[in-house]
């Protein structure tokens, strides 16, 4: 991985808030100490700090989508079903 590389990106993720999809092939790219959350055209949703993101399993979909509070403002994302 060279130095401009992501440290973890995760493509084809489905990514909503409450019930309203925000993008269905979105992007969950971790760097250098932030979590960012990109929509299908890489346009920018949400930026926060990792010390400032907490993640929760959503029971109901058996731990396939997490529950991300960033800034105050939660999101659903769902790594890998952006595909289906």
């Amino acid at each position: 991985m060279s130095e401009n590389e992501p440290e973890y990106v995760f493509d084809q993720t489905q990514i909503g808030k409450g019930l309203k999809p925000l993008a269905q092939h979105g992007y969950v790219v971790i760097d250098r100490g932030t979590l960012t959350l990109l929509g299908s055209d890489q346009q920018m949703i949400a930026r926060a700090p990792l010390s400032a993101v907490s993640a929760h399993k959503v029971r109901m979909t058996r731990g396939q989508t997490l529950s991300l509070t960033m800034g105050g403002e939660k999101y659903n994302v769902s790594p890998g079903w952006g595909r289906y």
